[in-house]
């Protein structure tokens, strides 16, 4: 059901997916003392960062595919299993994404980073409860 525990996890991870959107990920000062932010929308660089874009939204669709799957138990623990990669995705493109930035200097990550550390967290604790329940469905079947 969508008042399930885990449903709470997946849409804490939708809300994550959300303000990545509007938090920085990151900020690298070059030698020079100029500051270059890493955001999704807006940034300052003149990279752009489609890549991030794009798993970030496939992130939160999984998210809500798995809030509103809950009928079909096993989909929605391969959709948290592949929410969990893609987080984990999003964040080594992150990293990357911000030392590579500018040229030489150094890093200071952001909230963005640090959320999106959160979210495979999220992923695997849902499909834990997911489990439990499925296992819960199915001794009350046998005992029918």
């Amino acid at each position: 059901m969508i008042q399930r525990i885990q449903s709470l996890f997946l849409a804490i991870s939708v809300g994550i997916s959300i303000a990545t959107f509007m938090v920085p990920f990151g900020e690298k000062m070059d030698y020079e003392g100029k500051t270059y932010a890493l955001t999704l929308i807006g940034n300052n660089s003149q990279d752009s960062n489609y890549e991030l874009i794009l798993v970030n939204i496939l992130i939160l669709l999984v998210a809500v595919a798995a809030i509103f799957n809950f009928k079909k138990r096993a989909l929605q623990m391969k959709l948290c299993r592949l929410g969990s990669l893609l987080s984990i995705a999003l964040l080594v493109l992150a990293f990357y994404a911000s030392e590579t930035l500018v040229g030489e200097g150094k890093v200071f990550y952001q909230l963005g980073t640090y959320l999106n550390a959160l979210q495979p967290v999220l992923f695997f604790v849902a499909r834990r409860f997911i489990h439990k329940d499925d296992l819960l469905v199915k001794s009350a079947d046998r005992i029918r």
